[in-house]
């Protein structure tokens, strides 16, 4: 019996890619879905189980480009409109622009924003992000709670407040 080198190292391959490329092609199969993914409706819940407490999330919005998604801006501002009062908007940082200095562009950014969450009935959370820390020091964030300190609306605030760590915060029994 002639042992050929090659035609072994062919047959290995061949066997490899055979297994190979069955598997390479389950994993990528596998991670993939085919049916929109939605929330689940009313109807799916159990009858003893509510809903304590709400929150809606939304960042990012001091990065925002000159041609912003104004359709999903919309369907955000009717799901706020709808919240109930036991729930918390909170953005969480990059409230304004990343350029140090340029207060005009920022106050209306949060100006945007505060629109954003006009007929909100919750509370309204900002958190500090990237571009108000830039300044390296508390500038941006305190320029943010002042603005929102002279507007003076109800259940809108800046966490936490003068920079100061957050130690916890207590919503309700659950969380």
């Amino acid at each position: 019996m002639v042992n050929h080198p090659i035609l072994l190292k062919k047959v290995n391959l061949c066997l490899a890619k055979s297994i190979a490329v069955p598997f390479i092609f389950m994993i990528i199969s596998s991670c993939a879905t085919f049916k929109e993914q939605r929330a689940r409706t009313s109807g799916n819940e159990s009858d003893n189980q509510q809903i304590s407490y709400s929150f809606y999330i939304a960042g990012g919005l001091g990065n925002s480009s000159s041609e912003s998604n104004s359709i999903l801006l919309d369907r955000f501002k009717e799901e706020l409109n709808k919240a109930p009062e036991k729930s918390t908007l909170v953005f969480t940082g990059d409230n304004i622009s990343p350029i140090l200095k340029h207060w005009d562009t920022d106050s209306l950014l949060v100006r945007q924003q505060l629109d954003l969450s006009a007929n909100f009935k919750g509370e309204t959370v900002f958190l500090p992000g990237n571009n108000e820390w830039k300044s390296f020091d508390l500038d941006k964030i305190e320029k943010v709670e002042d603005y929102l300190k002279d507007i003076d609306r109800k259940n809108t605030k800046v966490i936490p407040d003068n920079g100061c760590p957050i130690e916890h915060k207590v919503i309700n029994d659950q969380l």
